[in-house]
C-alpha cells in the first residue's frame, strides 16, 4: 500500500517507580516531597492520595522536573502516620501505597526560667528545648542599649537535645536577646539581660599589720560581682609548706581572706580570679612570734610598804591590755591594784604601791596562757621613813657644802626628795648612809639668801620638817688695781682688796723673796666692810712676789709683783721725775680772756690755761680736756689750742641763757681755778648781710688724710666777695652721719674761716656748707679720720739680755702717735735716773729738768705717727735698769720693764728691726722678719702672743709665729677694719696681731 511499509516508533511503555525505595520521616506543617522517577508519563497521567491517620486527604501537587522526574508534595498537618497511594497510568506505582511517619511540628521554647543577669566579660548562655530543629533553623540577634550587636553569638546543640545560645557581654549594663525558631519568635523572647560589671577584688589596706603566730589573722579584700568559690586564695611559709586559708563574705561588698600562722617569718600570701592575681597580691607578710611574757626575778620579790614597786616582766607582742594581773594577799585574799606598763623596751612593768607589810601572791596571764616563771611571790617590807631633830633654821654659805643629819629606816637615798622652796632652782643633792641608821642630806647652795626646805620618803613627808636655811654668801677677795707694785725698803705697799662674806684670818698672805730674810711684816685689816687692806712692808730690797689666798685658791688679781728699791735713792732720782710727769697740772691756772660782763648766747666764750712762771712742762693740746657742762644736764663742745709760748686757749659758744660749769683737766687732772662757773644772761646780735650771692665765692682748704680720732682737727672755709662771714655756717658728719660739733672763728681780713673740731671716730666724714641759711654750690667735701693714737710696749716685762756697753733696743709700736708726746726715763742698778727723754717731733731729747743727764741714750730720730719707734741707750752698769714709758701723760702699756745687764761679752740682741713703718712707704713694703717674738706684758693694752686677730691700722702684721697675736688684749681692730696705710698689705714677722684697748 502506498505510503507502506510505514515506520512506527514505539515508546518505552509508560512506567513510575519511587527514587527512594525507603522514605524520610515527614514533619507536621513542614512540606513533603516524594520523588518519582517516570518514563512516558505526564503529570496528568499520575493521581495520588494522601490521607492522614484521620482519613482526611491531603492536597498533593505534582510537579515534572526537566529530567523527566515528578515531584509529589503534600503538608501534613500534625503528627501521627499519613498512607500514601501513588497511580501512574491507571496502575499502582511500584512500592504503593506506602505508610509514613509524621513527626511533630518543628518548635522552640526556654529551657525553664532563663537568667535575667550576666555578667561583664564572663560568657552567657540561654538554654532552648527544641523540637525538630537544627541549629541553622535558629535566628539570634544580641544587641546592647544602644542597639549595638554583642557578640559573636554561638548556638550549639547539646546531647539532650536542647541548644544552647551562648554569647560574652563585654561591658556592663542592659542587653536584649531576640531568638526566632523556624521562623516563629520563641515564646518569651526578647529577653532583657543586666550585665553586671567585671568581678574584681584588691586589698582593702596598703599598710597591713603584721600577723602573729598562733592567732587568727583576717586580710580584708574589697570585692566587686565576686563569690568566694571564684576566688583562688593561697599562702605559703619560708619553708614551703601552705598554709590552710578560707574566704568569708562579710556581705558587705568585703571578703576576709583568712588564716592561722604557725610559726614566725615570712608569709607569702596570693589571691586570684581566673589564674590572675588580685590588686594588692601577691603580698610578703611579717609574722611575728607568738605573745609571751616572763618574769625572771627572784624567787621572792621585795617590796615595802607605802612605797611604789614594779615587778619587770619580758614580753614578747604583747600589748598592756593583754596581760591579766592579779595580786592577791595570802592571807585576807585582798587585791592589790596594779598598773601594768610597756616599758617600750620589751619590758612591762607591773607597778602597785602596797600599803601595808605582809606577803602577796602575783598571778599574770598572757594573752590567755600563764606567764613564764609566775606565780610569784611577794613579801612587803615595812615603810621607810626619815626624821630630823635638829633646830628649826640653820646657817650654810653659797658654794660650799651644808650638812643635815637625819635619821632613816628602811629608806633608800634614791627615794628621798628635796624642794627647796619656792624662787631656788632645784639643787642637786646626795644621801650619806652612815650605816647606823643615821645619814646626812648633802647639797651645795649656789647662791646666797632662804631656803625653804622640806622634803618627803616615797611620798611620806621627813619629819621635823620643814627646816629654814639661811645661805651667806660665797667668800670672795679680789685685788683692786694692777699686778705690778713698787715701794721702798722699810715703807709698806698697800694692797686693797674688793671682798664679800672675807674676815682677815680668812687670807693667807705668802711672799717669796730671794734672800729674803727676816720675813716681811704682812698685816691685814678692813678699811670699810667689802674692802680689805694688806700691808706688807719690805726689809730688804729684793724684788717680792705676793700671792694671797682664800680658802686655800688664789684670790682674783694674784699673784702680785713688787720692786722694793732702797731706801736712800728711791726720792731722789725716779720719786721726782713720776711726780713731776704726772703732775702737770699743778703748774697750769685757768684765766678768763672774755669779759665776763658781756657774755651771751652765740657769743665765742675763752678761757686760757696759763703755765707758772720758770715751770718746765711738756703738755700739748691733744692733753688737755675742756668739759663744759650747762645747769640743765646740756653740754656744749669746747676745744683748745695752742697760742705758744705754752699758753693754751679754751674756746666755747654758749647756746642757752643757763649757768655753765667750765673744768679743765690736763691728764684727767683738773688745773689751778678749774672748774669754774659761768651765768649766760644776755643774747649776742649778728651783724646784718647786705651781699648778693650773684659773684660770691665759696671753697674748703682741708688736708683729706691729716685728722686723727680724739685729737684736734683744723681746716678753713676761703671766700671771697661775702659780706658777712658770720653766716657761715658749716656742719661736719661722722661715718654714722652723727653731727660732730665744729667751732668756726671767721678772719675776715684774710678771707677765711677757721673750723676747729675733735673727731670721735676713725673713717669717712662729711663737711656741708651753708650760707645764711641756704646750702653753698660746691660745698659737700668728706675727708678722712684716722683712728685714735695707741701704743704699746713691744716685748716681755722681765727681761735678761742687757750687755755692759753695748746699745740696747726697746721697741714701741704706735699707731698715729706723734713721737714728741713721748716721755721715757731709765733707773740704773743704784736707783738713779741715768737717761730720760722728752721729746720734739724730731726725736731729740728737749729734757723734763736739769736734774737728768740723756748723753748715754737717744731715740730714733726717723720718727713717724704710725710704726715703732726704737728707745735706745748704752747700760754703763751691771745689773737691773727699770724703764718707764708715758704717753700723752698717761704710763704706757708694757711700761715698766726690767731689763738686766750682764758683763758677759755677748752679742746684743733686739726686738725687731729698727724699722719705723711711715704711712707713704713702709706699709706697701716687701715682708720683714723679726727675729725674737712679742710677748705680753702689762695692761689693758697688752703686747700678747694669745690666739686672737690683730690689725694695726689695717691689713699689716707684727710677729713671727704663723699662729695669730693680740697686741692690746684684743678683739679690737684700730683703723676700722681692712684700711692700708701707703700701701698693700705687709708682714712684720708674720701672723695677724692687733694692737689696742679693747672692742674698738
Amino acid at each position: 500500500v502506498e505510503g507502506t511499509p510505514l515506520k512506527i516508533p514505539v515508546a518505552h511503555k509508560p512506567t513510575a517507580t519511587l527514587r527512594d525505595k525507603k522514605l524520610p520521616t515527614a514533619v507536621a506543617t513542614k512540606p513533603y516531597t516524594i520523588k518519582l522517577d517516570t518514563v512516558n508519563l505526564k503529570p496528568e497521567d499520575v493521581k495520588a492520595e494522601i490521607i492522614d491517620q484521620s482519613g482526611v486527604p491531603l492536597p498533593v501537587t505534582i510537579k515534572q522536573n526537566p529530567d523527566g522526574s515528578m515531584d509529589l508534595t503534600f503538608v501534613p498537618k500534625d503528627q501521627g502516620k499519613v498512607k500514601a497511594v501513588i497511580l501512574a497510568d491507571g496502575k499502582p506505582v511500584e512500592g504503593t501505597p506506602v505508610t509514613l511517619d509524621v513527626l511533630p511540628k518543628p518548635s522552640a521554647k526556654l529551657h525553664g526560667t532563663p537568667a535575667k543577669t550576666a555578667t561583664a566579660t564572663k560568657p552567657h548562655e540561654i538554654l532552648l528545648d527544641t523540637v525538630n530543629l537544627k541549629p541553622e533553623d535558629l535566628k539570634v540577634e544580641v544587641t546592647d542599649e544602644l542597639g549595638s550587636p554583642v557578640g559573636p553569638v554561638k548556638v550549639t546543640q547539646n546531647p539532650d537535645g536542647t541548644f544552647s545560645v551562648g554569647f560574652t557581654p563585654t561591658k556592663p549594663g542592659v542587653i536584649n536577646a531576640k531568638i526566632i525558631a523556624d521562623g516563629v519568635p520563641v515564646e518569651g523572647t526578647p529577653l532583657k539581660i543586666a550585665v553586671a560589671p567585671k568581678p574584681s577584688a584588691a586589698v582593702s589596706s596598703q599598710h597591713l599589720p603584721n600577723a602573729i603566730a598562733q592567732k587568727p589573722y583576717a586580710i580584708k579584700l574589697d570585692v566587686v560581682n565576686l563569690k568566694p568559690e571564684d576566688l583562688l586564695v593561697r599562702a605559703i611559709d619560708e619553708s614551703g609548706v601552705p598554709v590552710p586559708m578560707t574566704v568569708k563574705d562579710n556581705h558587705d561588698g568585703t571578703f576576709d581572706v583568712c588564716f592561722v600562722p604557725e610559726k614566725p617569718g615570712k608569709l607569702k600570701v596570693g589571691a586570684f580570679i581566673d589564674n590572675a592575681p588580685i590588686d594588692g597580691m601577691p603580698l610578703l607578710l611579717e609574722v611575728e612570734p607568738k605573745p609571751t611574757a616572763k618574769y625572771a626575778g627572784p624567787r621572792v620579790f621585795e617590796a615595802q610598804a607605802k612605797k611604789p614597786s614594779s615587778i619587770p616582766l619580758s614580753v614578747v607582742n604583747l600589748k598592756p591590755e593583754q596581760l591579766k594581773v592579779n595580786l592577791v594577799d595570802d592571807k585576807t585574799g585582798e587585791k592589790t591594784p596594779v598598773n601594768v606598763v610597756d616599758n617600750h623596751d620589751g619590758t612591762f612593768s607591773v607597778n602597785f604601791l602596797p600599803t601595808k607589810p605582809g606577803d602577796l601572791t602575783c598571778e599574770v596571764i598572757a594573752d590567755g596562757d600563764v606567764a613564764q616563771g609566775c606565780p610569784i611571790k611577794v613579801h612587803v617590807a615595812n615603810p621607810a621613813t626619815a626624821a630630823y631633830a635638829g633646830p628649826k633654821t640653820i646657817t650654810g654659805e653659797a658654794k660650799k657644802p651644808v650638812f643635815i643629819p637625819i635619821n632613816l629606816s628602811g629608806v633608800d637615798p634614791d627615794n628621798i626628795n628635796l624642794d627647796f622652796g619656792p624662787g631656788v632652782d632645784k639643787l642637786p643633792f646626795r644621801v650619806r648612809d652612815n650605816g647606823d641608821g643615821t645619814g646626812d642630806l648633802v647639797f651645795i647652795p649656789d647662791k646666797a639668801g632662804k631656803i625653804n626646805l622640806t622634803g618627803d620618803v616615797d611620798g611620806t613627808p621627813i619629819v621635823g620638817f620643814p627646816l629654814v636655811l639661811d645661805i651667806l654668801p660665797e667668800p670672795y677677795a679680789r685685788v683692786i688695781g694692777g699686778p705690778l707694785r713698787h715701794t721702798k725698803v722699810g715703807d709698806p705697799v698697800i694692797i686693797q682688796l674688793e671682798t664679800q662674806n672675807v674676815h682677815p684670818n680668812d687670807l693667807d698672805v705668802k711672799v717669796q723673796s730671794v734672800g729674803q730674810s727676816p720675813r716681811p711684816k704682812i698685816t691685814v685689816s678692813p678699811k670699810d666692810p667689802k674692802i680689805l687692806e694688806v700691808a706688807i712692808t719690805p726689809e730688804l730690797d729684793n724684788p717680792m712676789v705676793i700671792n694671797i689666798f682664800l680658802k686655800g685658791n688664789p684670790i682674783e688679781g694674784a699673784p702680785l709683783k713688787c720692786d722694793v728699791d732702797k731706801k736712800t735713792l728711791w726720792g731722789a732720782g725716779l720719786h721726782g721725775l713720776l711726780d713731776e710727769l704726772g703732775s702737770e697740772n699743778q703748774y697750769f691756772t685757768l684765766v678768763p680772756v672774755s669779759d665776763m660782763s658781756e657774755l651771751a648766747i652765740n657769743k665765742p666764750v675763752v678761757f686760757a690755761a696759763v703755765p707758772d712762771p720758770n715751770s718746765h712742762v711738756s703738755a700739748q693740746s691733744v692733753s688737755f680736756k675742756a668739759i663744759v657742762t650747762g645747769s640743765d644736764g646740756s653740754t656744749c663742745p669746747a676745744l683748745v689750742r695752742d697760742t705758744g709760748n705754752q699758753n693754751f686757749e679754751i674756746r666755747f659758744v654758749p647756746l642757752k641763757k643757763i649757768k655753765y660749769n667750765v673744768d679743765v683737766q690736763l691728764y684727767d687732772k683738773s688745773i689751778k681755778e678749774s672748774p669754774t662757773s659761768i651765768d649766760i644772761t644776755a643774747v649776742g646780735n649778728a651783724a646784718p648781710t647786705q651781699s648778693s650771692d650773684r659773684d660770691m665765692k665759696i671753697s674748703v682748704s682741708i688736708d683729706k688724710t691729716g685728722a686723727v680720732a680724739k685729737q684736734p682737727f683744723k681746716f678753713q672755709i676761703v671766700y671771697a666777695n661775702v659780706d658777712n662771714p658770720n653766716l657761715l655756717v658749716v656742719q661736719v658728719f661722722d661715718p654714722q652721719n652723727a653731727s660732730v660739733p665744729v667751732q668756726s672763728t671767721p678772719r675776715p681780713h684774710e678771707k677765711e674761716t677757721d673750723v676747729l673740731l675733735i673727731p670721735t671716730t676713725h673713717g669717712t666724714h662729711k663737711v656741708k656748707l651753708f650760707y645764711d641759711g641756704a646750702p653753698v654750690s660746691g660745698g659737700n667735701i668728706t675727708f678722712e679720720v684716722n683712728p685714735e693714737p695707741t701704743s704699746k710696749v713691744i716685748g716681755p716685762a722681765q727681761r735678761d739680755d742687757g750687755v755692759l756697753g753695748q746699745e740696747y733696743v726697746v721697741k714701741v709700736a704706735a699707731i698715729n702717735a706723734p713721737l714728741q708726746q713721748y716721755k721715757a726715763a731709765i733707773k740704773g742698778p743704784a736707783g738713779a735716773v741715768v737717761c730720760s727723754f722728752n721729746l720734739d717731733p724730731n726725736g731729740n731729747d728737749i729734757g723734763i729738768t736739769t736734774k737728768f743727764n740723756p748723753q748715754i741714750g737717744s731715740v730714733n730720730p726717723n720718727g713717724s705717727s704710725n710704726g715703732i719707734y726704737d728707745f735706745k741707750f748704752t747700760p754703763k752698769q751691771v745689773g737691773e735698769h727699770v724703764m718707764l714709758f708715758f704717753f700723752g701723760g698717761s704710763p704706757l702699756a708694757g711700761s715698766p720693764i726690767s731689763i738686766q745687764v750682764s758683763a758677759s761679752p755677748n752679742q746684743s740682741v733686739t726686738f725687731g728691726t729698727s724699722q719705723l713703718v711711715n704711712r707713704a712707704t713702709a706699709l706697701g713694703s716687701a715682708p720683714q722678719a723679726s727675729p725674737r717674738p712679742l710677748n705680753v706684758s702689762g695692761g689693758p693694752q697688752s703686747l700678747t702672743n694669745s690666739n686672737g686677730p690683730q690689725v694695726i691700722g689695717g691689713p699689716q702684721f707684727i710677729s713671727p709665729h704663723p699662729g695669730p697675736q693680740v697686741i692690746g688684749g684684743g678683739p679690737q681692730v684700730i683703723g676700722g677694719g681692712p684700711q692700708v696705710i701707703g700701701g698693700g698689705p705687709q708682714v712684720i714677722g708674720g701672723g695677724p696681731q692687733v694692737i689696742g684697748r679693747g672692742p674698738q
